[in-house]
């Protein structure tokens, strides 16, 4: 089993090493891509070349009319780059700020969402992620009461970009566990 695992990272890692792609890069695809619309498709933002990303290039790679490849190039991050910067999502540019209204931004971590297209794309995640928690059913005061937990822990991260990046993915991942 090992040996099998081994050799399909081989075969994979190869095609990228031969276009110069490291796991950095293959982490700003993923990261792009879920910032885009593609998180479903996509799964986790974790540096790894799997059948997720491919499915998500694929996937961008239809909508935008490009040749379908589902592998990843410096061509590619280009054009997520560009398309990113004009605010993206599954083929229609949409607002780029956060869920909340920017012009009350009262604490370090609201301003600094607010300056960041990811962030504010991110919180936007968020929202809809506890939205759809709340609709589910269940113990909606348990809900509640975590993501107001939640909250307080992000709120710790001041404005550290990384930081609130990685806690609002987080908090993403387990609101669609629920």
């Amino acid at each position: 089993m090992r040996l099998i695992v081994t050799l399909l990272l081989y075969l994979t890692a190869a095609p990228l090493a031969a276009q110069g792609l490291s796991e950095r890069d293959i982490v700003q695809v993923q990261g792009l891509l879920a910032d885009m619309g593609y998180r479903a498709e996509l799964g986790t933002v974790d540096g790894v070349m799997g059948p997720g990303t491919a499915a998500a290039i694929t996937s961008f790679q239809r909508e935008t009319g490009k040749k379908v490849t589902g592998t990843p190039s410096r061509a590619l991050i280009e054009q997520l780059r560009q398309l990113h910067g004009q605010g993206w999502d599954r083929g229609e540019v949409v607002a780029t700020g956060p869920s909340f209204d920017c012009g009350r931004a009262g604490t370090a971590v609201e301003r600094t969402i607010c300056a960041d297209t990811r962030l504010s794309r991110l919180d936007r995640d968020v929202a809809q992620a506890y939205a759809a928690a709340l609709a589910r059913g269940g113990d909606r005061n348990a809900v509640r009461a975590d993501q107001k937990r939640w909250l307080g822990l992000r709120n710790d991260c001041g404005n550290d970009r990384r930081c609130i990046d990685n806690a609002m993915t987080g908090r993403i991942y387990i609101l669609n566990k629920r």
